[in-house]
């Protein structure tokens, strides 16, 4: 695959409008403080995308979805300490799926 096909490549309508949708709210709630919302959105999926790459790549450290997390969190003007412990709290199980 060509560098120019992988950047015409769709990217699921689903994963997008999910965290457009999410970015969004926290905008209104005030939550995050973001200056250009495409900019905030590509800098969500992209460090996501990347994640994924090193996790399926088996080379992940123990902490890395919680740094990842803070960082997605932080970028979008969330206060460290705030984004940190984000980061780390448990979640409930999502119910009604499927």
């Amino acid at each position: 695959m060509t560098s120019q096909t992988a950047m015409r490549a769709p990217l699921s309508e689903t994963i997008k409008t999910g965290v457009t949708t999410d970015l969004e709210a926290g905008m209104e709630l005030g939550r995050f403080q973001v200056a250009n919302k495409q900019a905030a959105i590509d800098r969500i999926l992209g460090t996501g995308l990347m994640a994924m790459r090193t996790i399926l790549g088996g080379h992940p450290e123990p902490d890395d979805p919680a740094q990842i997390v803070t960082l997605i969190l932080k970028t979008l003007g969330v206060d460290d300490g705030e984004a940190h412990s984000n980061s780390v709290r448990v979640l409930e199980p999502l119910t009604g799926l499927g």
